[in-house]
């Protein structure tokens, strides 16, 4: 980024294959959205053996896949999907504007983890950037076959769960439809978490159990893997959480 030239910068990863028409249809996009700061696409797999039954797009945030269907949309601090960075195109003046990728947030030795690109996508939209989701912009990831394991996505949400509470800021929060908001200067605590953290706790556990009763194995873990992911966030900032 700091030896480059260009207005457009682009990234992949080593496991990646990018389409045939990726660089024009990054080209086009930016073409047609003057006033978006970055675009990014679909992340599809490649598979190593069929996956199991429970393993639907639901769970592809483990495996850094990405599909949000056919229509172009905005991301911004009302809508805060992240773009994945395998599959990543800036502007120039975003980088001038808000600065690096911060290293402090990829892979630790012993994680399975890495936020790097959504902490950026926040920074910009903390400043009124945007970027726009483009599905004709699409790259292929191989899936590792340990990836195919519960056991492995239990790991992943625990991880992922860890880092979320060092992306805010204090008095940040997500809405219930995902949207970057300003929490109350004041909140009620128990045993210093929020209290409402603590009713999403139980709303999350009462739905696993009705998913699990209902045999709904797919739901099932999607919600196992969102109160993991949940409680390594109570517990990673407990006391200190907005």
């Amino acid at each position: 980024i700091a030896t480059g030239t260009a207005a457009i910068l682009a990234f992949t990863d080593d496991d990646v294959r990018v389409a045939r028409n990726w660089v024009s249809e990054i080209v086009s996009a930016f073409e047609r959205y003057p006033d978006a700061d970055f675009v990014g696409g679909k992340v599809l797999p490649r598979w190593p053996a069929p996956p199991p039954k429970w393993l639907t797009p639901a769970h592809w945030g483990a495996l850094a896949l990405t599909d949000f269907g056919d229509t172009p949309f905005v991301v911004d601090a009302r809508k805060p999907l992240c773009l994945i960075g395998a599959s990543l195109a800036c502007r120039r003046r975003l980088f001038d504007a808000i600065g690096m990728f911060d290293p402090r947030f990829q892979h630790k030795p012993g994680t399975v983890s890495s936020v790097e690109d959504y902490d950026l996508e926040l920074r910009a939209w903390r400043v009124g950037r945007r970027g726009i989701y483009v599905p004709s912009v699409v790259v292929t990831a191989d899936v590792q076959p340990e990836r195919l394991g519960k056991r492995y996505h239990r790991r992943w949400h625990r991880d992922h769960g860890r880092l979320f509470p060092t992306l805010l800021r204090p008095g940040e929060g997500f809405a219930s439809d995902g949207a970057l908001i300003t929490l109350p200067a004041r909140d009620r605590r128990l045993f210093g978490v929020p209290l409402w953290m603590l009713r999403r706790t139980g709303s999350l556990a009462w739905a696993f159990v009705r998913a699990a009763f209902a045999r709904r194995p797919d739901r099932a873990f999607e919600l196992e893997g969102a109160l993991i992911e949940h409680l390594a966030t109570i517990s990673t900032s407990r006391g200190g959480i907005n």
